[in-house]
């Protein structure tokens, strides 16, 4: 078990020794955090000392780091790239060789897009000839495609697995989870989420609630966690400002 506490991660292939707890074994997740803990970084755009995945070599600026989502935005900026089929010049995860005009790139919005049209696949249960993002074989009927909300349906039925929670044998299409404080037990996705919320210990800064639906980090205020609902008037409020702003000039 990891030593950190309130953690009780399970590793499936080796641990990661500590850094700072001589002796101490930690999980992959948590060996990720101390080791960016201790790089004592900051990024040379935005200033924060934290990144979600790892730092990166600018390759614009010598010798700088930059956070995951810095570098991100830099690596578009030096691609130089636009999509042939909607013209935009970002995309969620890489720039790809489009099938239809070879030569040119397209986002990966439309690279699935594209890809799906040319595959020519029926979904063998519900009929439907478009998917959201791939399609799978089934694990029942040999030779058969799915798209991924029959897929999901397939997955669940054939799960047979039980929450160890509320005893329901059912689960949304997200799937089936491991709880973090019963290792072992698998949870439902309703009662996966209210164990999450249970465990993050967070407080909504503006009105101090330690329930939501989903956290999200404050546009406004630096490290500052909001619920749902105040991260939606902040988000509208903001709006109205660009707007408003935008009118003036």
């Amino acid at each position: 078990m990891c030593s950190v506490a309130n953690c009780n991660g399970y590793q499936k292939r080796s641990w990661y020794k500590s850094k700072i707890n001589v002796g101490a074994n930690l999980c992959q997740n948590c060996y990720k955090r101390e080791r960016l803990t201790l790089s004592h970084r900051e990024c040379n755009n935005c200033r924060t000392p934290e990144t979600h995945s790892d730092w990166y070599r600018s390759k614009i600026t010598k010798g700088a780091y930059l956070c995951d989502k810095c570098y991100y935005i830099e690596l578009l900026q030096v691609q130089n790239r636009a999509c042939c089929d909607c013209g935009t010049t970002k995309t969620s995860i890489a720039w790809s060789k489009s099938k239809r005009q070879p030569g040119k790139f397209v986002c990966q919005k439309c690279y699935v897009k594209e890809k799906l049209e040319l595959t020519n696949k029926t979904c063998y249960l519900c009929r439907s000839d478009k998917t959201s993002s791939k399609w799978i074989k089934s694990k029942v009927i040999e030779g058969a495609d799915l798209c991924v909300n029959c897929y999901n349906k397939e997955k669940v039925a054939l799960s047979s697995k039980l929450c160890g929670v509320c005893d329901s044998r059912k689960t949304s299409m997200a799937g089936w989870y491991k709880s973090k404080k019963s290792p072992g037990i698998d949870l439902c996705n309703t009662c996966y989420k209210k164990e999450r919320m249970e465990l993050s210990n967070k407080v909504c800064n503006d009105c101090k609630t330690t329930q939501t639906s989903q956290w999200a980090k404050s546009k406004t205020t630096a490290r500052v966690d909001l619920c749902l609902r105040c991260y939606t008037k902040e988000m509208r409020a903001l709006r109205i400002l660009t707007a408003a702003a935008a009118k003036d000039s």
